[in-house]
């Protein structure tokens, strides 16, 4: 697949980096799935036009093969609690809602944050073109769930998407 999306989007061999949210992702993926071959993504231009261009190849390069999209990130850093909620509502607002396009143009806005937005939105697009037409909110929670410290917390959500039932 690497080879591939070389034809369609630039590619670039990262060596070291300090994204760490594949090895957040892959124990779970290893448990639920057992052996799987993995093709990590990082996305350095998360402009929708980039989204779309990425999530076309990737559906190109798919085809027919059974895949699982995953993207991961973090929603709103080191806000208030209170604060928190409200902007990763936006983002919650925007995947229940199947919503790629409001969801890039909340996030270039900045009335939301997902350090990773660019690749919600291109799992999204990618979806959409696959058949794929809802989106179900499995978990949201922020830090200061866990903690209960609210001075300063950190956003996620977990959701799946899925063909709609009618």
């Amino acid at each position: 697949w690497v080879d591939a999306l070389a034809g369609m989007v630039t590619v670039n061999q990262v060596l070291r980096d300090s994204e760490h949210s594949l090895e957040i992702q892959l124990p779970f993926l290893q448990h639920m799935l057992g052996e799987f071959k993995l093709l990590p993504i990082m996305m350095g231009d998360q402009s929708l036009e980039s989204c779309r261009i990425l999530a076309e190849a990737l559906v190109r390069v798919m085809g027919d093969e059974r895949a699982l999209l995953v993207a991961s990130t973090d929603l709103s850093h080191f806000y208030r609690y209170s604060m928190a909620l409200q902007l990763d509502g936006v983002v919650q607002k925007h995947v229940q809602e199947f919503d790629p396009e409001g969801l890039a143009s909340a996030l270039a806005a900045h009335r939301c944050e997902a350090c990773g937005g660019g690749p919600m939105v291109t799992v999204m697009l990618a979806a959409r073109s696959m058949g794929d037409s809802k989106a179900v909110v499995l978990k949201y929670a922020n830090s200061g769930d866990v903690t209960g410290d609210h001075s300063q917390v950190v956003g996620y959500l977990a959701a799946a998407i899925c063909r709609s039932s009618g």
